[in-house]
């Protein structure tokens, strides 16, 4: 909201759309990752039929589905159901993590290597595999990688969208968002260190190499080296982590649309609010556009979508950055209501905040342009963005039509 009144009319609206974009798209990749984890824990407890079930193309179509719109139930009876879920898989994801951690960084690649021996598998074979067709490391890959690992951050501003509902927010939000970077990326950290402290790097390049992708990932890799019931425990665990990322992302598409239906750009309705304080028709509508986002991801496959999100959010980092330098210009009226003054820290923060997400959205963009054209990430992002583009236009015209300037409402932020 203040990218959309701090950059003037359609340009602020369209940052914000394709923030928008970047989550929806989110959403529907994790809806499609979700479904594998729990057809593994599924196979890990003995109950191979559900698990492969699960795991088959129809079984992932019908669970993406399901938990999408559990996600959509939860966001329906109120904003505190909504609150005590995230905290509760919160609360899963760091104890399925911390036994991902603690194994890690308890084994060795000997002692990975007589687990995977046990189970009829030759480390060193995918090793070696790994090591011949490995890429000459090079600087230049950093940018490509970051662009993806991208999508790993991209639900950290969703904490923003409930700025509304939370008490004390300015205390509230000045304090979670560095405690939340802090933690998450300490937590990252330290998973990765414990899973590549036990697993060759190469033996999982070699997997990759193999077809293997399915297995590739933290409880898959680690679950040799665990007792079995922890083994099943964390993959259950890690399920539930990915989960948590869905009722936060919700919240910043269903407060865009209803930000946008009280500003009128989308059809005011968008804007109601039901007896339990939800905005239960974004909610619905948005929960559709998941639906559909998800079904892409199951066609295109989900390294396109991950490309779209981190492509999306980059362009929105990117308005952040310019905003906090013509905010003040665009909108001295609502000064006040800022922390952004021009000084040499918020000018220089702006500067980096404009350059590294550009940076990383030409890279990105230009390592997917060997792919089909409808494959592409920016040839997706811009029909989008096109759609996004053609409702301002609508939402324009009807505005002069009423007598009424867009841009004038757009100077004010929304007050409930």
């Amino acid at each position: 909201m203040w990218v959309s009144r701090g950059w003037k009319g359609a340009m602020g609206f369209l940052s914000s759309f394709s923030f928008w974009l970047a989550q929806a798209a989110a959403a529907g990749a994790i809806a499609y990752f979700d479904p594998n984890f729990f057809g593994t824990f599924f196979n890990q407890i003995g109950l191979t039929g559900l698990g492969h079930w699960i795991n088959s193309p129809a079984g992932t179509i019908i669970i993406g589905l399901g938990i999408i719109w559990f996600v959509w139930l939860s966001h329906i009876i109120s904003i505190k159901s909504v609150g005590w879920t995230s905290v509760i898989l919160m609360v899963l994801m760091f104890l399925g993590g911390f036994f991902i951690i603690y194994y890690g960084l308890a084994n060795t690649p000997a002692d990975y290597a007589k687990a995977l021996q046990a189970h009829g598998i030759n480390m060193n074979h995918y090793v070696a595999l790994g090591k011949a067709k490995a890429p000459v490391a090079s600087l230049s890959d950093l940018p490509k990688a970051l662009f993806i690992m991208f999508f790993a951050f991209v639900g950290f501003t969703s904490m923003s969208q409930a700025s509304g509902e939370t008490k004390n927010p300015k205390r509230t939000l000045a304090i979670a968002f560095p405690l939340a970077v802090v933690i998450i990326t300490v937590y990252f950290i330290l998973y990765a260190v414990g899973v590549y402290h036990t697993v060759p790097w190469q033996y999982i390049l070699g997997q990759l190499l193999s077809g293997h992708s399915s297995m590739i990932n933290g409880p898959a890799l680690m679950g040799y080296v665990m007792p079995e019931a922890i083994a099943a425990f964390v993959t259950l665990m890690v399920a539930f982590a990915l989960f948590n990322d869905l009722p936060p992302i919700y919240q910043t598409l269903t407060r865009l649309f209803y930000s946008w239906g009280v500003d009128e750009i989308l059809p005011k309705w968008m804007g109601n609010i039901n007896d339990r304080g939800v905005p239960a028709v974004s909610v619905t509508v948005n929960t559709l556009i998941v639906s559909l986002f998800f079904l892409l991801t199951v066609w295109f496959g989900w390294a396109t979508e991950i490309s779209v999100v981190s492509a999306a959010a980059l362009f929105m980092y990117v308005a952040v950055g310019i905003t906090s330098l013509t905010f003040i210009d665009h909108a001295p009226h609502l000064e006040k209501e800022s922390a952004l003054k021009h000084n040499i820290l918020v000018i220089f923060a702006a500067l980096i905040a404009i350059f590294v997400p550009s940076w990383l959205f030409i890279e990105g963009i230009t390592t997917s342009l060997g792919e089909k054209w409808y494959l592409q990430s920016i040839v997706q992002w811009v029909i989008v963005m096109a759609i996004g583009g053609f409702i301002y236009y609508l939402a324009y015209k009807k505005a002069q039509q009423k007598g009424k300037s867009l841009e004038d409402t757009m100077k004010e932020l929304p007050h409930s």
